[in-house]
């Protein structure tokens, strides 16, 4: 409650004191987060935050724009040869390190009695399979657990933090359409964040509206296209709530139920 306060006290500032409301909102989601994974909170200034928030933002950015279409060993190549590999490897380097070193602090001094946090519960969980002689064929595995913390730290800092800042700053562009129906489904439309999905793959040949999909395939799916889909959404540049609404003003879903679970 305390952030939000915070954060509204920012945005109503008035407009001769600008401020970058990205920083303060990732700070605000990050806290959240390594709160549930780490059970810890980092100074919105001091020496972790900053150059973490900088960090995953650098790492969210190669992800959201042409470079995320490179698969494989290009992308791999890319890094050394381009020139904005060695700053987003330094950022990566960094996460990893910061997750390592958090986990390898929990190893030490885990206690089966109390359980602080995430990671906490996953070395909790590895404890009693190995009781059971079942944790070599887990998938509880340690590089899991820093594949998950890197993960949910990058995504819960930068990507929601982007994706609150998009939303805000689309919802400002609109006060006297933020009290009718159907606003937050319209703000998430036309103020999404990202344009495409990540990457998935499909462990086994299916067919999709008659389209075969080989095993193994890289699929990617494109929000952009599906939320400005004028067969969907009519004039689909304009900003319009009343899109979602029936005859009875109840709110419609113009959007397959499989789509909506994508895009949320």
């Amino acid at each position: 409650m305390r952030k939000l306060k915070f954060l509204k006290k920012i945005c109503i500032r008035p407009k001769t004191q600008p401020t970058n409301i990205n920083f303060h909102v990732t700070y605000a989601v990050n806290s959240v987060i390594t709160q549930i994974l780490f059970a810890k909170k980092f100074d919105k200034y001091g020496p972790i935050f900053p150059k973490l928030a900088k960090s995953v933002h650098d790492l969210i950015a190669v992800f959201a724009d042409q470079r995320f279409m490179l698969v494989g060993l290009p992308f791999r190549l890319s890094f050394r040869v381009l020139p904005w590999g060695s700053e987003v490897e330094e950022g990566r380097a960094f996460l990893k390190k910061f997750a390592s070193d958090i986990i390898e602090d929990h190893v030490r001094t885990f206690d089966p009695n109390n359980l602080r946090d995430y990671v906490d519960s996953y070395l909790y969980e590895r404890k009693n399979l190995e009781e059971k002689g079942e944790l070599e064929q887990s998938s509880f595995t340690m590089e899991r657990l820093l594949a998950i913390s890197m993960n949910m730290t990058m995504e819960g800092t930068d990507s929601v933090g982007e994706t609150i800042c998009s939303l805000l700053t689309e919802a400002a562009k609109h006060p006297e359409e933020q009290k009718k129906k159907a606003f937050i489904q319209e703000l998430f439309r036309i103020a999404q964040a990202f344009n495409n999905t990540t990457h998935y793959c499909n462990f086994e040949e299916t067919t999709i509206q008659g389209f075969r999909i080989p095993k193994r395939s890289i699929i990617v799916g494109n929000l952009w296209s599906i939320n400005n889909d004028p067969e969907l959404f009519p004039n689909p540049s304009k900003f319009d709530p009343n899109r979602y609404l029936g005859e009875n003003l109840k709110v419609m879903d113009p959007i397959p139920s499989a789509w909506v679970k994508e895009t949320a």
